[in-house]
């Protein structure tokens, strides 16, 4: 029996920091129309143009934002069908909600359009067209892996103008087509793919188009034929620019197959949306089969545009087929926080001043003002007008804001809305200052990516900053005259990747009596080893994880685990013996009998996997017993008799603890984990008298209390026991 001991008493938190607000990405590529030049809009596609024609909109007032939309002439009345507008086929999944939506407006007021689906066709009420920009939505259930979302213009008479593009789903690990991904858009007189670049076809090598077998999905690839001997640049093939954040990860997926199998690998690089700063090149993990198999790349984005160049060459020479080009997203966290009076609502008419906001150098005839006309107002009642006369520069005109809170050395971004009255004619320069010195520490000078339009437009500044309170300068003058309306300011912490720790650092808890702990999910995180000193398996670990198939133990991420650990010394937890989730599949349609068999085979081949040196430090053998217990518990109380337990409502977590007491050496401790008992009395309690149960008969050495937040507070010892 294990001996117990207060001293071995651990409690063991599991500490998940999640965010409240979490935005799905925008499924649609091109959402502007501003990819794709004249009356070519990438990633869309004109039907049935029986009842008008679709053009481009780039007049004043044709677009609402960028440099043009697109415009739909409808020249006599017909059915809605008669003119339509219908995206590149999108990934869906089948059963899962999505919300279309588009900015529009209309010549005259008062026709309708429609939205729908193909291939298998939904379709939505009609929806009144105004004559100002109004965002229709409308929301479907998906009922194809691969949906269109197409409009529905060709009813009525009118002309459209269609902008912003928008379809959201479900947020996750969806992969989003690249614009001919699939390689279905292709130029047989020039043999070009729409949207590709292909560069340095060395020694003979070349891009082809592929079809038939060597079609991964619908009718054609990309064909890239090595011919040998040269470098992985010797033959490159560069994909359409798509949007990213910079400093945000992304990955990229493609379907590829070789004739020549396991001979080579290909390998990646990152460019930016002009292809430009190749770099982040690394080789495909696994060797290219002469079956289809999914490649997978994660990069860093250097630009608000993105391409990624696939360089094909080798030594060995070579045919590969390609297909299939997507992008996982990563969910973007709504944190933004409205620095103090960011949407200039406090405003003194007497003194003509903004609460809390610094002027400098209005000269030269411009000025700062207020206005309340709703079409120059993005949010609430109010917003900044900043009116720059000609010939001043960018200093001439300042504005800085309230101070906020920073971390010296904490990378932010500054946002801010604004638009223009003479659209594309400026761009405005933001700068950092001190909030401590504010007239004496101005830096980190940039001037706006893009000149500033005539629709509203978020401008992002990002900064490092230089003390514990910051504030940000708005030059705003300019060698043209024009108008600036200015509104909802906020600020964000930017998630920082470049921090490298030192060589020397040790782990947290290093000399400590207690441990800090983490995941190992397939891999270690960056400079684990300099921060935490134990090790636990993230999915790897679970029943269902292991033995998938009945009889099949695939043990390759949790040796991993182990092995990492014992490299570094650290303590090994192992995560879970029995749970009520992620449990295997094929358990549930067993007898009770057959259940108990297949459960004493799992503890019986987890400890003979990982015994002597490489056995758990820590084993956690219930967990969450009394918010998800397990399916099989009639099958663990069965035991009742065999194991010499008393009946009762827990028997089921004893007879599993006396079988990992059986099991596992004294060298590992056990353990049982909860989570909601620090602030719920019933749960206490029942965690209690759950604990008191295994303690009696000296089978219990750690108990998990689990968090779904970071707190050090009122964390009280509830268990004297």
């Amino acid at each position: 029996m294990k001996y117990f001991s207060t001293k071995l008493l651990c409690l063991l938190f599991t500490i998940l920091l999640t965010n409240v607000i979490v935005h799905a990405q925008n499924l649609i590529l091109n959402p502007g129309f501003e990819a794709g030049t004249g009356n070519t809009f990438e990633g869309w596609n004109a039907f049935n143009q029986i009842s008008g024609t679709f053009s481009q909109g780039v007049a004043t007032g044709e677009y609402r934002s960028g440099t043009r939309a697109l415009k739909g002439v409808v020249t006599m009345a017909g059915e809605a069908w008669h003119l339509q507008l219908a995206s590149n086929l999108i990934e869906t999944q089948i059963g899962e909600e999505y919300t279309y939506s588009v900015w529009v407006k209309g010549a005259n007021a008062g026709t309708s359009i429609r939205f729908s689906t193909q291939p298998n066709a939904l379709y939505s009420a009609n929806y009144a067209v105004s004559t100002d920009w109004t965002e229709l939505s409308w929301t479907f259930t998906a009922n194809e892996a691969m949906t269109r979302v197409v409009l529905d213009l060709g009813a009525q008479v009118n002309t459209y103008f269609l902008d912003d593009m928008s379809l959201m789903g479900p947020s996750g690990d969806m992969c989003v087509p690249i614009a001919n991904g699939g390689f279905e858009t292709f130029n047989a007189s020039d043999t070009t793919f729409m949207g590709w670049q292909f560069y340095n076809e060395n020694g003979g090598s070349s891009f082809e188009l592929g079809t038939g077998t060597n079609a991964y999905a619908g009718d054609q690839s990309l064909k890239a034929i090595n011919a040998g001997g040269i470098a992985r640049w010797g033959l490159q093939a560069a994909t359409p620019a798509f949007s990213t954040v910079i400093g945000q990860n992304y990955m990229l997926q493609l379907w590829i197959k070789a004739e020549k199998a396991g001979a080579n690998f290909i390998q990646f690089s990152t460019r930016n949306g002009t292809g430009g700063n190749e770099g982040q090149y690394t080789n495909s993990a696994a060797m290219i089969g002469a079956d289809w198999m999914q490649l997978s790349y994660t990069f860093s984005a250097i630009s608000d545009m993105t391409v990624i160049t696939l360089n094909l060459g080798d030594e060995t020479a070579n045919t590969y087929y390609l297909d299939e080009l997507c992008v996982i997203y990563p969910d973007v966290t709504d944190n933004c926080e409205d620095v103090n009076n960011g949407g200039f609502e406090t405003y003194d008419a007497n003194s003509g001043t903004f609460a809390n906001w610094t002027y400098y150098n209005r000269g030269n005839g411009s000025t700062f003002g207020v206005t309340t006309t709703e079409s120059n107002v993005y949010e609430g009642a109010n917003a900044l007008v900043a009116k720059t006369s000609a010939g001043t520069e960018t200093y001439q005109l300042q504005i800085a804001s309230p101070s906020f809170y920073t971390l010296k050395g904490g990378t932010y971004q500054f946002k801010i809305w604004i638009k223009a009255d003479t659209a594309a004619t400026n761009t405005i320069q933001f700068s950092l200052r001190d909030a401590a010195s504010p007239a004496t520490t101005e830096s980190q000078y940039t001037t706006s990516a893009s000149t500033i339009g005539g629709d509203w437009t978020q401008v992002t500044y990002q900064f490092t900053a230089t003390s514990g309170r910051s504030l940000v300068t708005l030059n705003l003058g300019g060698q043209k005259a024009n108008t600036f309306y200015i509104d909802a300011v906020c600020t964000e912490v930017v998630c920082g990747t470049t921090y490298i720790a030192p060589e020397s650092q040790e782990p947290i808890a290093t000399g400590k009596e207690k441990f800090l702990g983490n995941v190992y999910a397939g891999h270690a995180l960056p400079d684990f080893e300099k921060y935490f000193n134990q090790v636990t398996p993230e999915n790897s670990g679970k029943w269902g994880s292991v033995e998938t198939q009945r009889d099949v133990f695939n043990w390759d991420q949790l040796d991993a685990a182990v092995q990492f650990a014992r490299d570094n010394d650290f303590i090994f937890r192992f995560h879970v013996m029995v749970w009520g989730a992620q449990q295997p599949a094929w358990l549930e349609a067993l007898s009770p009998a057959e259940q108990v068999d297949e459960i004493k085979e799992w503890f019986e081949a987890v400890s003979t996997r990982y015994g002597g040196d490489n056995a758990p430090d820590y084993l956690e053998v219930v967990n969450e017993p009394l918010n998800q217990p397990p399916f099989y518990q009639d099958a663990l109380t069965s035991l009742n008799q065999e194991l010499g337990t008393t009946p009762s409502e827990y028997d089921w977590i004893v007879n599993a603890f006396k079988l990992a007491n059986q099991y596992f050496g004294e060298e590992t401790k056990l353990m049982i984990n909860e989570y909601g008992i620090a602030n719920t009395p019933n749960l206490t309690s029942r965690y209690v008298e759950i604990i008191k149960l295994l303690k009696a008969d000296d089978l219990i050495d750690a108990i998990g209390l689990q968090g779904h937040t970071f707190s050090t507070k009122n964390m009280v010892v509830l268990m004297k026991i």
